[in-house]
Order: structure tokens, then C-alpha cells, then sequence
């Protein structure tokens, strides 16, 4: 009937029947759910959405077979109640409320549960099974392991195991090395908000506490990266933006947006005045970027026609990075038919000085044949040389097979490294 128009379906009234007269009358009923009935005397109260705000407790009142509102909730709907004489106890928002019918008046009522709570009981959890990341420092000696909400140091031979944070109220999440090893940064959600900490390897201070949000818009925060220098730190949001703050000043700003979710990939180059990252386009195909610190501007360095990810700069010469041109079923992930399909990348460098030479060009062993060393004679870091003008046609393809390659890694000595999914 017209009753349950624009209610999608079933908007029951309430219905009084005496079985001995063998009478029955409706409750006035508009365009609404009505439920829950009580009584309290000849007088029904009941719940009812009719008010078009949320679900609030009416009263039908026999005598005139009016029907008054009264509670006036606004947020949450009154999921259920009950009643007793005078008084009705109603749930709404997680919490329970007491209304007198005669005097109107509401008060929350406070619930304290002593239960056995097992769960909650302090007791000691094994950590090494719930790693969320690991980080080896710039020596090797030690991996800063993120576990169960707490941020760990940890020997890879000799050495103790450190616990920097012990909060166990508080998540702290994406340890990493400040590059002369010396502190560790990581996100702690004290407060119900995340906010960078950086403290001592030894978690003898409590750290310096740095504000991400800045927007004030609050959100979910990941780190990245943390420059050579020590000068810059990369994190993202959940709002898909990509961040460099001042380690120095605490100041950030938005180096760039993608479009489409997806895990940010960067890295720095030696002398810290690049920052190369994937980034998604409308083709959902990858591909990289690079931001330059010194301009602040970021260029595209590859053509956006295959999935480019995983850059990482091979000394001051070359960026490296995997590419594929048959993940489009598997990176758009709608439906578990993309699952069974495989991912093959391969492997390609690209040359970033204009003079460059390709990583494959043969070399002819002579003594003069030596690779320039990352440092010159002053022990200074040797800047980065990159002609973008021609970059996309300065690729060379690595001779690896095509496989599902990820996590590429350059050693101090150029060596390449990168896992292979099966």
C-alpha cells in the first residue's frame, strides 16, 4: 500500500488486538519502521523512525490515540529497549539510557563490568611472529624490527636484543635507520593520532615527537625512506600523498598524489638530491618518477606503457628498475581471476648522464679500466649527474630473465640485488 512507499521493502506498523472481543486496531503508522513495542498501562511505547532524523521511543496514548515523541536522538538510532512501570532503559550508541514517561527526564546510566577479561590480562606474547617490517642498518650490524606494535633492535651476530619502546597501550610501526645508525625513526598512534618519533638506538631518551598532520585532517601515515644525509625523511598517507619532511625543522610538504592505491616504492640517490618513485596513472600502468629536492620539481622518467615499480639508484651513474608489459589483469585486482595469472618483469637501468656508459658495455680489464669510486680523495659524497632531456631513451635492459622480480638493492660495491617471486 502507499504506506510503505520509499521504504524499500517492509515498514511494519504496530498492531493491538484483543483476542476476547476479537478486535484489533493500528497504532497510527506513517511511512516508518515501527518496533518494540511495551506496554506501560493502556499506553504502548515503541521505536520508531517516522521522525526521519533517526530511531527514536514514541508513546501511544490510548485515551486519545495520539502518538508523542520522546526521546529527541539526532546520531545514533535507539536500537532496543525495555520497560518497567515508569521507566524505560534504552540502548543507542553503544550506550544505555533511562527515561522517566512522566517526568521526561533522560540520564545515562554508567556500566562498569568486572569481568575475568582472560584476554586482557597482561601476559607475554611471542613478537617474532607477528613482524610487520625489519630494516637493516647502513653497517649490517643491527635490523630495527617493527612486531606486535613494538619497535625492536636486533643483532645480526653478536649483541642483545633491545625493546625501544615497551608501550603497550601504543602502536608503534615502520621502524627505520637514520643513515649514520646512530637513531631510528618510527609512527606511534599515542593519543589516537600517528606522529613521527625519532629517538636513540639505545631508546635511552623518549624521543623528539613530530606532527604529521598537516592539514589537521587526522589520517593513517607510513614511512618510507630516510635520506643519506640525514635530512629528509619520506612518508605517505591514506590519502595517496607522498611527503618529505625536514628532519631538522619537522616541516613537510607534499611531493606528490597518486591516483590509484598502491604501495610507494622510492629512493634516494647517494647525495640525497633525488628521490625516484613509482607512481600509478589513469592506465593504472606504473611508472617512475623523479623529484628533484634542489628545484622541487618531479619529472616522469619512463613512458607510462608498461608497469614500471622498485626503482633504486645504482651509484651516481644509473637508476634501476623492474618493468613489465603484461600485468594488467593482476594490478587491477577486482576479482581472484587476476590471481592465477602470472607477473613477469624484467630488468633495466637507466643511464642518467647524457656521457654515460650503458652497465652492459664490455670493459677490457686494462688497469686504467677502474670504476670511479662513490667517494672522491676528500671522502665527500660525488654528486649525482642527471640529463633528463633524452632520459626515457637512455634504457638498457639487463640480461636476467623475465620473472616477478621485486625489492631491487644496490651494495656500496654496485653490486645489484632483487628477490624473485615464485
Amino acid at each position: 500500500g502507499p504506506d510503505h512507499l520509499n521504504r524499500g521493502g517492509s515498514a511494519p506498523p504496530i498492531w493491538i488486538i484483543d483476542p476476547v472481543a476479537n478486535t484489533w486496531e493500528r497504532v497510527p503508522h506513517k511511512n516508518s519502521n515501527d518496533l518494540n513495542p511495551l506496554w506501560t498501562g493502556d499506553d504502548i511505547v515503541f521505536i520508531s523512525d517516522r521522525d526521519n532524523v533517526a530511531s527514536n521511543l514514541f508513546i501511544y496514548r490510548a485515551a486519545d490515540k495520539a502518538v508523542k515523541q520522546l526521546t529527541q536522538e539526532k546520531v545514533w538510532d535507539v536500537r532496543s529497549a525495555s520497560l518497567i512501570g515508569d521507566t524505560v532503559v534504552y540502548e543507542v550508541g553503544g550506550r544505555l539510557k533511562e527515561l522517566n514517561i512522566k517526568t521526561r527526564s533522560i540520564r545515562e546510566l554508567p556500566i562498569h563490568v568486572n569481568a575475568q577479561s582472560v584476554q586482557a590480562r597482561p601476559q607475554w606474547k611471542d613478537a617474532a611472529s607477528q613482524m610487520t617490517s625489519a630494516r637493516l642498518s647502513a653497517t649490517g650490524k643491527r635490523v630495527v624490527v617493527t612486531a606486535r606494535g613494538e619497535v625492536f633492535t636486533v643483532p645480526t651476530k653478536e649483541g642483545s636484543v633491545r625493546n625501544l619502546t615497551q608501550t603497550s597501550g601504543v602502536r608503534e610501526k615502520d621502524g627505520i635507520w637514520s643513515p649514520d645508525g646512530q637513531n631510528v625513526a618510527y609512527i606511534a598512534d599515542a593519543g589516537l593520532k600517528h606522529s613521527l618519533i625519532i629517538r636513540d638506538q639505545f631508546g635511552l631518551n623518549r624521543g623528539r615527537s613530530i606532527a604529521l598532520d598537516i592539514d589537521n585532517q587526522g589520517g593513517y601515515f607510513t614511512l618510507h625512506a630516510w635520506s643519506p644525509d640525514g635530512r629528509i625523511i619520506i612518508y605517505s598517507d591514506n590519502l595517496l600523498n607522498l611527503y618529505a619532511l625536514d628532519a631538522v625543522s619537522g616541516a613537510s610538504r607534499i611531493i606528490d598524489n597518486r591516483q590509484r592505491r598502491g604501495r610507494w616504492n622510492v629512493a634516494f640517490s647517494s647525495d640525497s638530491r633525488y628521490l625516484a618513485y613509482a607512481i600509478a596513472g589513469d592506465n593504472y600502468m606504473q611508472r617512475i618518477r623523479i623529484h628533484d629536492f634542489s628545484s622541487g620539481k618531479s619529472v616522469t622518467v619512463t613512458d607510462g606503457l608498461s608497469f614500471a615499480d622498485n626503482p633504486v639508484f645504482g651509484g651516481t651513474d644509473y637508476l634501476y628498475f623492474t618493468a613489465s608489459i603484461n600485468t594488467g589483469p593482476a594490478v587491477v585486482g577486482l576479482d581472484m581471476s587476476s590471481q592465477e595469472r602470472p607477473i613477469r618483469k624484467g630488468i633495466y637501468a637507466l643511464v642518467l648522464a647524457a656521457d654515460g656508459k650503458s652497465p652492459m658495455a664490455p670493459r677490457t680489464g686494462d688497469e686504467a679500466d677502474k670504476k670511479e669510486p662513490l667517494k672522491d680523495v676528500a671522502s665527500k659524497i660525488k654528486p649525482t649527474k642527471i640529463d633528463f632531456d633524452g632520459l626515457m631513451n637512455r634504457v638498457v635492459s639487463l640480461p636476467v630473465a623475465e620473472r616477478n622480480y621485486d625489492s631491487l638493492a644496490v651494495a656500496s660495491d654496485g653490486g645489484l640485488f632483487f628477490i624473485e617471486r615464485r
